[in-house]
């Protein structure tokens, strides 16, 4: 089975094996988003040595130098060779010069050695500004349920690798791991001995919290916030407020994707927009859809009701909203994606004054 390994990065390839001068001069740097030239400077000079360094030798040098890299070791000592699909890494690195320095070495690295890696942050994922690091971890478990979910779904398994990193990260992707990963693991600093923990049958209690205040929810984890008197009743960790606005925290977000993914398969739910309509004969289609269709269907579904309502009407990719332009379909003058599952099938539908409705679900013509 192949792997999928989310890698939280620090910057001990920086650091390890260097003289004092050196790592005090990263350690004044590791929270400053962009340098100036001087210090670029030598931080370019500094990752050209490293990476040379690294290139130069083999495993072992990579061990010593890397935690990381020393982890990696342990659990994938080498790519596949053979024709099969191969492991895919991320590294997940914070939002800084020095993160993003320390990601591209061990990137350069695993590129040389066959490994499939790429770079992720989020902005603001760092430590010097507490509301900017409690978005970006908000923004970090929306990419999450966006990008892993998938890559289980096409058989990888789903590996959280925390040796490295820092503190504040780490200990919210131990949380987010208990929900998403099948297996975390560590490599302690001196040892060569994994510490593997699997994936645990974890329920949240807070689901049914969910479950009653679910067009709460969708409206925060959607379209951004509520009014705050709204949120009466639910848990204070889940929400913030600021200026008679609520918003969910990162804790929030984590509880909602987690609930989101059963209860946006149960059934077909109301739009978020008063500009969107479901007509009878939509809903009919939509309720013999399997589950996970029913789920994607959902997700586009409120993608349609945040580009009506958000200035600028974002429209990703993913949901694709535009005139028809193939076949005629009788009635439609547009066309959206239902989703990523079903073989892209399509919804179709009409304006109504300045309400869109949504009349046909059907495969792409």
């Amino acid at each position: 089975m192949s792997t999928y390994m989310l890698i939280s990065c620090g910057t001990s390839v920086l650091t390890n094996g260097v003289d004092a001068a050196t790592r005090d001069h990263c350690s004044r740097l590791a929270n400053e988003r962009e340098l100036d030239p001087e210090d670029r400077n030598w931080l370019d000079r500094h990752r050209e040595a490293t990476s040379r360094r690294l290139q130069a030798g083999g495993w072992t040098q990579a061990r010593k130098q890397s935690a990381e890299l020393n982890s990696l070791a342990a659990f994938l000592p080498a790519p596949p060779r053979n024709a099969g699909r191969p492991d895919h890494l991320v590294l997940l690195h914070t939002d800084t010069d020095l993160g993003r320095a320390a990601a591209q070495i061990l990137k350069d690295w695993l590129d040389a050695q066959g490994y499939e890696a790429r770079l992720h942050t989020t902005p603001g994922l760092a430590t010097r500004s507490l509301e900017d690091f409690q978005a970006s971890l908000s923004e970090l478990v929306r990419w999450a349920w966006e990008e892993i979910p998938g890559y289980r779904e096409a058989g990888f398994r789903i590996v959280f690798n925390l040796t490295g990193g820092f503190k504040g990260v780490l200990g919210f992707l131990q949380v987010l791991a208990t929900l998403m990963a099948d297996e975390t693991i560590y490599l302690f600093e001196g040892s060569e001995e994994l510490l593997r923990i699997p994936r645990l049958p974890v329920k949240m209690a807070v689901e049914e919290t969910v479950r009653q205040h679910l067009d709460t929810f969708r409206r925060m984890g959607v379209l951004g916030s509520v009014p705050a008197e709204r949120c009466a009743g639910l848990p204070e960790t889940l929400y913030f407020t600021h200026e008679g606005r609520a918003g969910l925290t990162p804790w929030g977000e984590m509880v909602w994707n987690q609930a989101r993914h059963g209860l946006y398969a149960e059934e077909v739910l109301p739009p978020l927009s008063f500009r969107v309509r479901l007509t009878e004969a939509f809903i009919r289609s939509a309720k013999a859809l399997a589950p996970s269709r029913r789920r994607s269907l959902n997700t586009n579904l409120d993608q349609l009701a945040r580009m009506f309502e958000t200035p600028g009407n974002p429209n990703p990719q993913s949901l694709r909203f535009h005139t028809l332009t193939g076949p005629p379909v009788e009635g439609s003058t547009h066309e959206f994606y239902a989703g990523t599952e079903g073989g892209r099938s399509r919804c179709f539908g009409r304006f109504d004054g300045r309400t869109f409705l949504v009349e046909r679900l059907d495969k792409h013509l």
